[in-house]
């Protein structure tokens, strides 16, 4: 892990992460719990990439020297956040290989739980999961936004999850994000069925209600094992 963030920010002054030119997070692989940036139980956090930053891995894949569970940002149960202008890169890079089974738990982006959390202008490629939102367990969240992000060789664009008891999220957009191409994770087993977007709720008392979903394009190979 590269940066944690040691401290909540408030309304006025959040803590800002900012990419400038050249600024580029990479290793072999990330932490496959906190990633390159671990925001952790903060809130009032911005990661802003301001169109230059990059967090990638460098040999994580199919065909790479490693093939590990990684995550380029663990936003932690944040509220008040967001992430913005920036490109997440090669968390795995699973090639059209249909006996690769790894890379099941990678992610851009993870996140479970907060309210007010809006991930915007971002482009995020080769991962299983790339923009992941979960609501946390027995609590009620609001207001999660994906606009205007760019996914693409991913298994899972876009992924909002209902998979922790009880949890329930009021108020969610996907507005003009751009999804493409996830033929490169076909797998014999099927165990990847590629969606540009991924929303579901797989547990008892798990709500996801007031979604928009608008202004989005999805396109190009999906290969043989697209879901929808």
């Amino acid at each position: 892990t590269m940066i944690n963030v040691g401290a909540s920010g408030t309304s006025g002054s959040p803590i800002l992460i900012q990419f400038e030119n050249n600024a580029v997070l990479t290793a072999p692989y990330w932490n496959s719990w906190s990633g390159a940036i671990n925001v952790g139980g903060n809130n009032y956090v911005t990661i802003d990439g301001q169109g230059v930053g990059v967090i990638q891995n460098s040999a994580n894949g199919t065909a790479l020297a490693n093939q590990q569970d990684s995550i380029g940002i663990q936003m932690g149960g944040c509220s008040n956040c967001s992430v913005k202008n920036l490109t997440i890169a090669n968390i795995y890079v699973h090639t059209v290989n249909l006996s690769d089974e790894a890379g099941q738990n990678t992610y851009g982006i993870y996140q479970i739980g907060g309210s007010n959390v809006t991930y915007s202008g971002n482009t995020v490629h080769d991962a299983k999961w790339c923009l992941q939102y979960s609501p946390a367990g027995s609590t009620t969240q609001s207001n999660v936004t994906f606009s205007g992000n760019t996914t693409y060789a991913c298994d899972h664009g876009f992924v909002i999850a209902g998979g922790n008891g009880g949890g329930v999220l009021n108020g969610w957009i996907i507005s003009g994000n751009i999804m493409h191409d996830g033929v490169n994770w076909d797998d014999t087993a099927n165990d990847n069925h590629h969606d540009g977007m991924h929303i579901f709720s797989v547990c008892s008392g798990c709500v996801l209600t007031g979604g928009q979903i608008y202004n989005n394009y999805v396109y190009g190979n999906w290969g043989v094992n697209l879901n929808d």
